[in-house]
């Protein structure tokens, strides 16, 4: 965040901060989530199991709080190209409210 406002200051940048603002929130869900987990029950066995838990809070923070929109997953599977479209399609699945 440091290194955004110091660019800020030396180039024009756009910067949405309710994005930001809704990135952080759902990071912060998550990792309140995977802390309260490992505070029930700790195990260094159990890390797939607590980043499994932190993706699927991030992926839902994120749909509740509306903060993917179409034009972002059309330039994440511009960027994953065809051989990895099934990631794009998927996550376009869960991210995108079908309202």
């Amino acid at each position: 965040m440091l290194q955004i406002l110091t660019l800020r200051r030396k180039i024009q940048l756009q910067l949405d901060l309710r994005w930001v603002a809704k990135t952080l929130i759902a990071g912060s869900a998550t990792a309140a989530a995977v802390a309260a987990l490992e505070l029930v029950k700790y195990s260094k066995f159990m890390l797939p199991v607590y980043a499994l838990i932190g993706v699927i809070v991030y992926l839902v923070m994120l749909r509740g709080l509306r903060t993917v929109n179409a034009e972002d997953l059309e330039l994440l599977r511009r960027f994953l190209g065809r051989r990895l479209a099934l990631i794009g399609r998927t996550l376009g699945f869960i991210l995108l409210p079908s309202d």
